[in-house]
């Protein structure tokens, strides 16, 4: 006899085999969800799906948002339809919080994967990546297990976190190049190598015999440097040569209070201030500061703005990082209700060394670009 609980267990597995294979369809994970969903969450999983590249997504909502719900979404349509090879790659302080989202708000079996149950299952013959359950485990496991994950090809994965692993094109971040080999982006790469391709020959068979419009248009890829490597371009040298773009952010102290670098700091500073014209010179407010002239025959006193040229490449990324030290450096001083900038602050100990740590890493990250093109066509 069939209890009113099985009919109503039935009818899910039914569901779930009537959506047809679609991946595209959130039905089913909404009606397996035991959780209150907000309308911006099913957005973000539906764009999950609908995706330019149909491969993968960022999530980088704020905090408190519902990122983990968001993709609890998506892995749960992936495992109604039957796509069921997935693994969660995440910091080891959060594996057994994302077992518990899984099975409290998704009833998805799941199953920590870690060395003393990995070598058990291996004792006893059992491959622990295929054991019909959602694996979870960290980043160092997973890296140490790159071999092995790839071998298995997953239908899915979730890597949390995924920010602290910005920095996987350095030479020294061997995790994060450890779990990008795992997780094979083939298609993404064909997809990439395609539009650089097109963009090819749309910038060389067809924009530069416009009539009047010779260097006028050109289509712009942003790659990082290790894509830019996997993609393996025929006449790679000769494309990027002929094709790639130069951001010239350069000044100097005399007519910097001009230059493009200048306003953009200025419009830093103005976001959320009650201010109309964007053109006001905001920068000034902050930075009353008037130092000893490097220069006496050009002007009488150096300004804020002349010594963050001093120390930076004159690029926004410098000029962002150093109102940002500033900012963390004043609050922990307590000198956060300031209504300036503070440059006794600018001139301690501590700003330096957070400055030249970063400045350092850039340095590294330029080489890296000087080697492997960033920018192409």
């Amino acid at each position: 006899m069939i209890t009113k609980y099985h009919a109503k267990y039935y009818a899910n597995v039914l569901a779930g085999q009537a959506i047809g294979g679609k991946i595209d369809s959130l039905a089913q994970s909404l009606l397996n969800a035991t959780v209150d969903i907000n309308p911006h969450q099913i957005e973000a999983a539906l764009f999950a799906f609908q995706s330019p590249l149909s491969k993968g997504v960022i999530f980088a909502d704020e905090v408190g948002l519902g990122k983990t719900i968001e993709a609890g979404l998506v892995l749960c349509q992936y495992w109604a339809v039957g796509k069921r090879k997935i693994i969660i790659i995440c910091p080891a302080s959060i594996r057994k919080q994302w077992g518990f989202e899984l099975t409290e708000k998704f009833g998805i079996d799941n199953e920590v994967i870690d060395a003393r149950n990995y070598n058990d299952y291996e004792r006893r013959g059992l491959d622990p990546f295929a054991q019909k359950k959602v694996v979870i485990v960290s980043y160092n496991f997973a890296a140490r297990k790159k071999i092995e994950i790839k071998r298995r090809g997953f239908d899915f994965a979730i890597v949390d976190e995924a920010h602290k692993l910005r920095n996987v094109y350095k030479k020294g971040a061997k995790t994060a190049q450890a779990i990008k080999e795992a997780l094979p982006y083939n298609e993404y790469l064909d997809c990439i190598k395609g539009l650089a391709n097109a963009s090819w020959s749309l910038n060389t068979d067809l924009f530069a015999n416009v009539r009047d419009s010779a260097g006028q248009f050109r289509i712009v890829l942003l790659l990082r440097p290790d894509i830019y490597n996997s993609l393996n371009l025929q006449n790679a040298t000769n494309k990027l040569a002929d094709n790639s773009v130069f951001l010239e952010w350069r000044t100097t102290y005399k007519d910097y209070p001009n230059s493009t670098l200048y306003k953009m700091a200025n419009k830093l500073l103005s976001y959320d201030q009650n201010i109309t014209d964007r053109d006001y010179p905001i920068w000034e407010q902050y930075f009353d500061w008037k130092l000893p002239s490097s220069n006496r025959a050009e002007r009488d006193y150096d300004t804020a703005f002349i010594e963050f040229l001093k120390i930076s490449l004159s690029r926004p990324r410098d000029i962002q990082t150093i109102l940002s030290i500033l900012q963390k450096l004043m609050r922990r001083s307590d000198k956060g209700n300031l209504q300036k900038f503070d440059f006794d602050t600018f001139n301690s100990d501590s700003f330096q060394n957070d400055y030249s740590e970063y400045f350092l890493s850039s340095l590294k990250d330029a080489n890296i670009s000087f080697c492997s093109p960033m920018l192409l066509y």
